[in-house]
């Protein structure tokens, strides 16, 4: 018996063990605001941002503080990383992070903008 094809098999099955390890350790879950816990780790969440509540600062990257709202449900975020250039026009947010004494601490954000997909000239086709 040759033991080429059984270590090839061997380091294929292994692989393939590895990768699905290390997909599941960094998989997050989506909750909605309503469902965090004081408990919550590395979930995305995602709301509108109350743009009223939005306090940011680019001195070293970004600290941004913000209100995101899920209909009724309303939690405070802090946000600390690279720096986003159209927060200031975000209306939905995504954030991951966890809960930390009533507050969800973002270590990533992604900002969906959707006035950058319409057009300008809103009657023309």
């Amino acid at each position: 018996m040759k033991l080429g094809p059984i270590i090839t098999t061997l380091v294929v099955l292994g692989s393939g063990v590895g990768l699905t390890a290390v997909f599941i350790n960094s998989a997050s879950p989506y909750v909605k605001i309503a469902e965090l816990q004081p408990t919550s780790r590395d979930v995305h969440v995602t709301g509108q941002l109350q743009q009223k509540t939005l306090q940011q600062s680019t001195v070293k990257g970004l600290t941004a503080s913000f209100e995101l709202a899920d209909g009724p449900a309303h939690v405070p975020v802090d946000y600390t990383g690279p720096a986003l250039s159209n927060l200031a026009e975000a209306r939905q947010v995504v954030v991951v992070g966890s809960m930390e004494h009533g507050r969800f601490h973002a270590e990533k954000m992604l900002v969906k903008c959707p006035s950058k997909y319409e057009s300008k000239d809103k009657g023309t086709s």
